[in-house]
C-alpha cells in the first residue's frame, strides 16, 4: 500500500488525550459539534524553543479531516486490551 490520503481518526499521528476531544477556551467560530470530534495532530508537533516566552500550539484537527502525510493505523497491531502483561521472572 503506497502513500495516500489518510483520515485523521484512522491516523497514527492523531491523538485525543484520555480519549477526550480538545476543549479550548475559545472555539474560533467552530460549532461545539466540530470540537466534539477534535484531536491533536502529532505529525505537525511544534518544535522545541529556547525562548521562555514563545507560545507554541499543537495543531488541532477534526476526526474527519485528512492529509497526505498521515500513516494509517494497522488495526491488527493495535493493542486494545487494558491488561498489563505479567513479567516473567528471569532464571537464576
Amino acid at each position: 500500500m503506497g502513500p495516500g490520503v489518510v483520515a485523521c481518526q484512522s491516523c497514527i499521528h492523531w491523538h485525543q488525550p484520555g480519549g477526550q476531544p480538545v476543549r479550548p477556551d475559545y472555539r474560533k467560530g467552530l460549532p461545539v459539534e466540530w470540537w466534539a470530534g477534535s484531536g491533536y495532530c502529532t505529525r505537525r508537533a511544534p518544535s522545541p524553543a529556547a525562548e521562555d516566552d514563545r507560545k507554541i500550539f499543537w495543531p488541532v484537527t477534526h476526526a474527519a479531516d485528512s492529509c497526505g502525510d498521515g500513516i494509517q493505523v494497522d488495526v491488527d497491531t493495535v493493542d486494545t486490551s487494558d491488561e498489563v502483561p505479567a513479567l516473567e521472572a528471569a532464571p537464576v
